[in-house]
C-alpha cells in the first residue's frame, strides 16, 4: 500500500517534532509544506528535502496530491484551516487548542462526521505511556471511582511572547494554552466525565518582567509588536454530572521558585499522585500503603508522545481505528474553556451550555 501523503502548514518550533514523527511512521511521508514566510519555507524545504512548497494554504490543498494535513499554526487559524481542508477532501490533524471557541468546534465536528474524513486534535498527553499506564490502573478499578482531582502547570517566567500574548490570535493566555493540555489529560485519566458547570478566576497582576537580565529562558511579554492582553494566571473549578470535581491552575508568569506540573486524583479505593512523581496511596488490611510502581514509563517522553499520536492518526485513516483524540473530546474541552472565561468575566459559577 502506498504511503499517506502529508501536507504540513505552520513551520514554527513544533513543526520539527512533527516532521520527525511523520518520518518515523512507516505509513506516512511528508509531501508538502506551507508557511507565509518565504525564507523559512526555503530553509525548511532544504533541511527536510521537501520539493512541494507553498506560501498559500489553499494552493497547497488544491495543487498538491496530499491525503491529509497537519496544522501547526497560531490558534486563530485552526478552525478555518481545518474546515477548508475537510471541504477539500483531506483528513486533518490539528494542534491544540481545537479552535477559538466551542461553537467553531461544533460546526467543524458536524461537517467532519458527514465527510467520512478523520479529524484528530493534538492532545499528545493522551499518547504517553506513563499516562496510559495510569488510565489502565483506573479502568481496572484500582482507585475506585475518581471523585476529586487537582492539576496544574505553573511557570515562573514562561510567557511565550509573540502572537501568544495577543488574544485575537491566541484566544487567551495560559488557560487556553497550557489548560488545553492539563484539562484534557485530567478528563482522560478521571474517566471522561461530563462537565456541567465551571467557576473560574483569571489574574494579570504580576509586574512586567521584560527587563529581566541573565535569564536566557525568559521570553519578553511585549515582543514583535503584539500587545499583551491575555491573562497571566487562571484558576478553574470544573464540576461533573456524577458529583466529581476538578480544580486546575495554569500560569505563564508567577513568583514561584520552580516551574511545576502537578496532577493528583482521589478515588473511593485509593488515590494517585500522577505528577511530578508517580505514587499510589491506598490501604490494605487496615494499613495505609504508599506504592511506587516499578515500571519503565515513570517519566513523560515528549517526542515519543508526538510520535505515537501521529502514528495513531495514520491508523485512524488507513485501518479505521477509533480516534482517541477526536472532535468530540475537542468540543468537550472547548466548552469548559469557553465557560471558564465567561465565569471569570462575570464573577460567578456558569453552567455549561
Amino acid at each position: 500500500m502506498s504511503k499517506l501523503r502529508i501536507g504540513m502548514v505552520g513551520l514554527g518550533s513544533m513543526s520539527a517534532r512533527h516532521v520527525d514523527a511523520i518520518r518515523k511512521c512507516s505509513q506516512m511521508e511528508l509531501s508538502a509544506i506551507c508557511t507565509r514566510s518565504a525564507s523559512n519555507l526555503n530553509e525548511r524545504a532544504n533541511l527536510w528535502g521537501v520539493s512541494k512548497t507553498y506560501l498559500n494554504y489553499e494552493d497547497m490543498l488544491l495543487e498538491s496530491d496530499i491525503d491529509a494535513v497537519v496544522i501547526i499554526t497560531p490558534n486563530k487559524f485552526h478552525a478555518p484551516m481545518t474546515m477548508t481542508a475537510l471541504k477539500a477532501g483531506k483528513h486533518v490533524f490539528c494542534e491544540k487548542p481545537p479552535a477559538m471557541s466551542a461553537a467553531e468546534v461544533k460546526e467543524i465536528m458536524e461537517y467532519a462526521n458527514g465527510s467520512g474524513k478523520v479529524l484528530m486534535y493534538g492532545f499528545m498527553l493522551r499518547f504517553s505511556r506513563k499516562y496510559n499506564f495510569i488510565r489502565e490502573l483506573r479502568e481496572k478499578g484500582m482507585f475506585g471511582e475518581i471523585y476529586f482531582a487537582k492539576a496544574g502547570i505553573i511557570r515562573r517566567s514562561g510567557n511565550p511572547g509573540g502572537w501568544f500574548t495577543y488574544k485575537e490570535m491566541s484566544g487567551g493566555g495560559p488557560l487556553i494554552d497550557l489548560g488545553s493540555h492539563i484539562i484534557d489529560l485530567s478528563l482522560y485519566l478521571m474517566g471522561d466525565y461530563e462537565p456541567v458547570s465551571v467557576f473560574a478566576r483569571t489574574f494579570k497582576q504580576t509586574e512586567n518582567l521584560d527587563n529581566i537580565k541573565e535569564h536566557s529562558s525568559y521570553k519578553a511579554i511585549n515582543v514583535n509588536n503584539y500587545s499583551n492582553d491575555i491573562e497571566e494566571m487562571a484558576l478553574v473549578v470544573i464540576n461533573f454530572n456524577n458529583g466529581a470535581c476538578l480544580v486546575v491552575e495554569t500560569s505563564n508568569v508567577s513568583h514561584i521558585k520552580d516551574d511545576t506540573m502537578f496532577l493528583e486524583m482521589l478515588g473511593t479505593k485509593g488515590g494517585i499522585t500522577v505528577d511530578p512523581k508517580m505514587e499510589i496511596h491506598t490501604s490494605y488490611q487496615n494499613y495505609l500503603m504508599d506504592i511506587i510502581p516499578q515500571v519503565d514509563c515513570t517519566g513523560f517522553d515528549y517526542q515519543a508522545a508526538i510520535d505515537n499520536e501521529i502514528c495513531h492518526f495514520g491508523d485512524c485513516i488507513i485501518n479505521n481505528v477509533e480516534c482517541i483524540a477526536s472532535a468530540k473530546s475537542g468540543l468537550k474541552l472547548m466548552k469548559i474553556i469557553d465557560t471558564a472565561y465567561e465565569s471569570a468575566d462575570r464573577g460567578k459559577l456558569i453552567e455549561i451550555r
